[in-house]
């Protein structure tokens, strides 16, 4: 306890004058060295976040809209002129012909040209290709998409286009009869 010398009266024994408080518990300087530490690194995280996310938003808004421009601009199509062909014996030994119109879609005008250049090479691998077949190959839905993707790989061959460039990218029916 407290005296005062002046009265040698102790102190917290008078109203109003509070008494001498116990010195409060001290955190220790390492446990708020690590809370900062580790709040700094969270907030290191989220700015790095932040930043990554920031500079990679114009290359998704770039992608995006070179793909609304490409979905905006009209389909290019070269039509041939339809193939009849006579087709493989089948099971039941009956001649058939193909009677079959030929749309190609292709990836822009440079692949149309390049299309028109080597038309009667791509011709002559439809109609090779046309003549290989058999009726019963053709006639479901299933043998039809087949065909079409396999005259796709024909037209693209000669073209020699490089590794990622699009030349025919669809082959379209506009008539489609066997006898």
């Amino acid at each position: 306890m407290a005296k005062n010398k002046a009265d040698g009266l102790a102190l917290n024994h008078l109203p109003g004058i509070p008494e001498e408080e116990e010195p409060a518990e001290v955190v220790p300087k390492k446990k708020k060295r690590t809370k900062l530490i580790v709040l700094s690194i969270f907030l290191a995280l989220g700015g790095i976040s932040g930043g990554v996310w920031y500079f990679l938003q114009p290359a998704e808004d770039a992608a995006l809209r070179a793909a609304q421009e490409e979905a905006s601009r009209p389909p290019i199509f070269v039509a041939l002129e339809p193939f009849t062909v006579n087709l493989m014996k089948s099971d039941d030994g009956i001649d058939h012909y193909l009677q079959v119109g030929i749309d190609l879609k292709v990836a822009d005008n440079a692949a149309g040209d390049a299309i028109r250049q080597h038309l009667p090479e791509i011709r002559n691998s439809m109609l090779l290709l046309l003549s290989s077949k058999r009726s019963d190959e053709l006639a479901p839905m299933e043998g039809k998409k087949k065909l079409s993707e396999e005259l796709q790989t024909q037209a693209n061959k000669p073209l020699n286009l490089p590794v990622g460039k699009k030349g025919v990218v669809g082959v379209f029916f506009t008539s489609f009869v066997i006898q």
